[in-house]
């Protein structure tokens, strides 16, 4: 693992900033390529775009806060990538209300639209997992299989130093570029009603954080000692797209 990937002109490129640029880039292209493939305006596509990456940005940095507070002494802290990472569900928490919210300003289908968009967020969320392997971060718990790395250690506790442990960010990563594609697949297929894909994605992923954060190192675990917050919000994402499919379902038509 390579926390700096290169150096320019004598400052430090971090993986990190590298594959976090790279999977908004990544989600930009693949909104505006899917809505131009369905005959969609991109103009509002671009502004729910800018929207929900501010909205994930700001979750995301406050989210990762609280869960790392020492690692985030003041408010300039917040602002700088280069003093720990993203939280998903925080992300999630400030941008699934700003791109609902923009989806019924506009008048745009729900259902649809998310249906059509939900392959992007796995594929985007696996390249930015592999920046936290090279990071050192979301590191896993001890192993003994012979595919266990050592990250950095300035980064880990120091009862964790030279201990063998699991890849996760590689796991999470392999998981979300095989649900991605499931979703591609049956996106093209058209034969679910409007809702079911973008449920599915939501269920897969809570279901895949609620089992596999079993494997993660770096999470406190304050749900009777063995649930991190994390799994819980894996649990309750669960719940959701269990409830949004049944609620899909109940369509008439298919789509």
């Amino acid at each position: 693992m390579h926390p700096i990937l290169f150096h320019l002109f004598g400052y430090p490129v971090k993986t990190y900033g590298v594959f976090v640029s790279l999977a908004h880039l990544a989600g930009i292209l693949g909104v505006l390529f899917l809505a131009r493939r369905r005959g969609h305006r991109l103009e509002p596509f671009v502004d729910l775009i800018f929207i929900v990456l501010l909205a994930g940005l700001t979750g995301g940095r406050l989210g990762y806060w609280l869960e790392h507070r020492a690692e985030i002494t003041s408010v300039v802290d917040l602002f700088r990538l280069d003093r720990g990472g993203l939280s998903f569900f925080g992300g999630l928490a400030f941008a699934f209300p700003a791109y609902l919210s923009f989806l019924l300003a506009k008048g745009l289908p729900v259902w649809e639209t998310s249906d059509l968009l939900a392959p992007v967020l796995p594929f985007s969320l696996g390249i930015l997992r592999l920046g936290c392997f090279g990071a050192g971060c979301c590191y896993g718990a001890p192993t003994s299989l012979p595919w266990g790395v050592m990250p950095e250690p300035a980064g880990l506790p120091s009862a964790l130093r030279g201990v063998a442990l699991h890849p996760s960010p590689l796991y999470e990563s392999a998981f979300l570029f095989l649900l991605a594609g499931v979703l591609v697949l049956l996106s093209a297929r058209g034969r679910l009603k409007p809702g079911c894909v973008a449920a599915l994605c939501m269920g897969a992923y809570g279901a895949y954080r609620l089992g596999f954060d079993f494997f993660r190192g770096d999470l406190a675990r304050p749900l009777f000692g063995v649930f991190s917050a994390s799994q819980a919000l894996g649990f309750l994402l669960v719940l959701l797209a269990i409830g949004a499919a049944a609620w899909a379902s109940r369509a008439k038509a298919p789509r």
